[in-house]
């Protein structure tokens, strides 16, 4: 709640409200604690659910991003991140991919 009425009061500023004269979501005079309720969910980025280390750990990957067992399978994904990144999701995986790529 808090958060959209600081957007509705900073986007009522002149230079905003030049580029965007009107608020498309949820749309003034829209009651914000309703809107909240009908729309408002949690993010949900699975991570960590390819556990990465050394062959001989409790592991699916190793740490070049092979699949235990496997000859030619590798994860360059979100699974292989073992905590969800403070950053955008997309740009630790986009780093990840890179790091496995140079090691393929």
């Amino acid at each position: 709640m808090d958060a959209l009425e600081l957007a509705r009061r900073l986007g009522a500023a002149a230079a905003p409200r030049a580029l965007a004269p009107l608020e498309t979501r949820p749309g003034a005079p829209a009651d914000l604690r309703q809107y909240v309720r009908e729309t408002v969910r949690g993010y949900f980025h699975p991570v960590g659910t390819c556990r990465m280390g050394g062959a001989d750990e409790d592991s699916v990957v190793g740490w070049d991003g092979r699949v235990h067992g496997f000859d030619n399978l590798l994860v360059a994904d979100a699974s292989a991140v073992p905590e969800t990144p403070r950053a955008n999701t997309l740009l630790t995986v986009l780093a990840v991919a890179e790091r496995i790529a140079e090691l393929v």
